[in-house]
């Protein structure tokens, strides 16, 4: 009997260690892809969560009720706040103590995705010109998103991103809508609810 053993030749094992690695960093793009999507969506999720929640305590309460959104140490906050003065939610009444902290200020969209502008230029696609030469929280020139007791909204808008996709939502006040705009890399698609 021929007892010669069969191994593979170097040429042969290199091959196999490139498609090997080949496939593993495709694998490892394709998870990470799909990581940034799915947090961009959780992110859009809790946002409009929140802004929902915000709304039913102020309905529930009877009185105003804001989300106050701040930049800090490179992330953004965002802290609730009850009306005091029956004026509505103001920053100067904030500043004074008036209108009381009811929610501690707590970090905005944990992991991939947050709150912020893409690092690539993408229209606007409510306004027209650049996404990226407006601010990621507006309602009118403030930060502040105030509900009052009967759920109308301020008018305003919040930009989510993981770096690659964008999510624009667009708060319509009167109509309590919120629309989600979202841009893939290559087009915006919307849905209203």
């Amino acid at each position: 009997m021929d007892q010669r053993q069969r191994g593979a030749t170097l040429v042969e094992v290199i091959v196999a260690t490139a498609i090997i690695g080949i496939l593993s960093a495709m694998a490892v793009a394709a998870a990470e892809s799909a990581l940034c999507r799915y947090s961009l969506a959780a992110a859009t999720i809790d946002m409009r969560l929140g802004l929902f929640e915000t709304r039913m305590q102020s309905m529930t309460l009877d009185k105003s009720v804001a989300l106050k959104f701040r930049y800090e140490g490179g992330a953004w906050n965002v802290a609730t706040y009850l009306d005091g003065d029956g004026d509505g939610i103001r920053n100067d009444d904030i500043q004074r103590g008036i209108d009381k902290l009811l929610k501690e200020p707590r970090r905005v969209c944990e992991g991939r995705a947050h709150i912020g502008l893409p690092p690539f230029p993408v229209s606007d696609p409510v306004n027209g010109g650049q996404l990226n030469d407006r601010d990621a929280v507006r309602f009118g020139s403030s930060t502040l998103c105030s509900i009052s007791p009967d759920g109308d909204f301020s008018n305003g808008s919040i930009v989510l991103t993981d770096g690659k996709r964008v999510t624009l939502l667009v708060i319509n006040g009167s109509l309590r809508r919120i629309s989600t705009y979202r841009f893939d890399g290559a087009r915006w698609s919307v849905r209203e609810l």
